[in-house]
């Protein structure tokens, strides 16, 4: 199976073409997006910066899985 072009998908012009729902939303530093247990209902697109993922386990310990 061939893997697509890194250059098929645009996200600046996915973004300008999405019609309702659309929502550009600016975060802080440390300011929690979307945390663990939340009912899912968006798609996150991380235009600028970076974000830390993180799980915590039932003893309450956090553990960063990706950034």
């Amino acid at each position: 199976m061939k893997r697509p072009d890194k250059d098929m998908f645009d996200p600046k012009d996915f973004l300008a073409k999405v019609g309702a729902g659309k929502q550009v939303l600016e975060f802080h530093k440390n300011q929690h997006v979307f945390e663990q247990g939340d009912v899912a209902n968006a798609v996150f697109l991380i235009q600028k910066v970076k974000a830390k993922v993180t799980v915590l386990s039932d003893l309450g310990k956090e553990a960063a899985v990706g950034i």
